[in-house]
């Protein structure tokens, strides 16, 4: 069985959204390194989005860690990250939403209109998440993923 991965982020009114990945099955040799991965993508995670943690669940765990609300009126769970990701073996592609996007880390000196609502991945807190995700995420079709791109959407996506 398919480890799991969930979140739960706070936002500035108070309204919750969720997160979720899923990775390998889980054994007794790999136990400690799939939680540290799963430690690492929620970590990333964090650092891309500006709503409070309020909760993880893994397969092995429930811990509530939070019931405070987020401290920017910016953090509203409308505001995303939309993660495209791509599973190279099945050839198909599929996408992730991600709460309460901090847009304090858009490249504002971006020219292209098109990549200025993107997250940059080359290093920071985008190289971040790319790593945790990639490292622990596996596909619905049950393979490792890619993470193509990372861009700041809205409401309904």
């Amino acid at each position: 069985m398919p480890s799991k991965l969930r979140g739960v982020y706070t936002d500035f009114d108070g309204e919750r959204s969720t997160i979720a990945a899923e990775g390998i099955t889980i054994t007794a040799a790999n136990l400690d390194a799939q939680e540290a991965l799963m430690d690492a993508i929620i970590s990333a995670i964090t650092g891309v989005t500006s709503g409070v943690l309020r909760s993880t669940q893994k397969v092995f765990s429930d811990v509530d860690l939070s019931e405070a609300l987020a401290s920017s009126e910016w953090a509203q769970r409308e505001t995303k990250w939309l993660l495209t990701l791509y599973d190279a073996t099945a050839n198909k592609r599929f996408k992730r939403e991600l709460p309460c996007a901090d847009l304090t880390l858009l490249d504002e000196t971006e020219t292209d209109p098109a990549l200025r609502k993107s997250l940059p991945l080359a290093g920071g807190a985008g190289l971040a998440l790319v790593t945790a995700y990639e490292a622990f995420m596996i596909s619905p079709w049950g393979n490792a993923v890619v993470v193509e791109s990372v861009v700041h959407v809205g409401r309904n996506t």
